[in-house]
């Protein structure tokens, strides 16, 4: 209300603009007024010098010709002035020009090869939406692309009480128990499943002897690998007594009863005692 109040009811960012609008033709006309003020005193300048040229009297001819010629010679060098300026801006326009040819040539490029790609890979109904779309904005100097939609509606917010939209045809076959196509939710209601789950009995001492003969196994293949590295050793050492003579002591009786490959009974006894409970 306010800012109605302030600006007469019309919107503050319009009324902004006009009188920047306004402000710039005010600060045009200062400047032209200025320019105008300048030409006038110029030209009462000159009008003056002209006035004070023919008012003067010359006593002897010299002195006229001495004034023609410095008059002449100031105003040979304005001309030279003048055309020094006229130079540096035929210069200058060659410059501009040379550049707005160079920016049409790359500008044409550009658009030749964007028209190609349009017409290679754009269908051509999309291409005329998209021309139809085009909007000229005066103000910022560019073309713009209007939106599809100029106003967008609100999707309908759902039903209250339910998660989705819902019609009120569903509603009622929802409330009277119809199946569950018009259900949105909950679409299967199962009742709770009460029935006590199934004993299975665990059966400890069975784990234990099975871990007590995964033992005994492991104990009984220890003992046949040691068996065979001192068969091999009694082997190697009356070999060695053969062909050497006897230098080297006799294998020991342990020895030489430990060369089977078979574990012996009394082992076999001895390692089931250990793992009795």
């Amino acid at each position: 209300l306010e800012s109605k109040l302030l600006i007469g009811g019309k919107n503050i960012i319009d009324h902004t603009n006009e009188q920047q609008r306004m402000l710039e033709l005010k600060r045009q006309e200062i400047a032209e007024q200025e320019r105008q003020e300048r030409d006038m005193q110029q030209l009462m300048f000159e009008q003056d010098e002209e006035t004070v040229e023919l008012k003067e009297t010359f006593s002897t001819l010299q002195q006229e010709v001495d004034l023609k010629t410095k008059k002449l010679k100031k105003l040979y060098s304005k001309l030279q002035l003048v055309r020094s300026e006229i130079g540096d801006i035929i210069d200058e326009h060659v410059t501009t020009r040379q550049e707005l040819e160079q920016t049409l040539n790359e500008l044409t490029r550009e658009m030749k090869f964007k028209n190609l790609i349009i017409d290679n890979f754009i269908p051509p109904e999309e291409k005329n939406k998209i021309i139809n779309r085009l909007h000229f904005d005066s103000e910022e100097d560019q073309w713009k692309i209007l939106p599809l939609l100029p106003s967008q509606k609100q999707r309908p917010t759902s039903v209250v009480g339910y998660k989705r939209p819902i019609s009120q045809y569903a509603q009622v076959a929802v409330a009277t128990g119809a199946p569950c196509r018009y259900r949105a939710e909950n679409v299967m209601l199962l009742e709770l499943d009460m029935t006590p789950p199934a004993m299975v009995p665990l059966d400890l001492q069975g784990s234990l002897v099975i871990s007590r003969h995964n033992l005994l196994t492991f104990i009984t293949m220890i003992y046949v690998m040691m068996s065979t590295v001192l068969r091999y050793w009694n082997l190697a050492l009356f070999s060695l007594q053969r062909y050497q003579g006897p230098t080297l002591p006799a294998p020991s009786s342990s020895s030489s009863e430990a060369s089977g490959s078979r574990c012996s009974p009394s082992a076999t006894g001895a390692c089931a005692a250990i793992l009795q409970p």
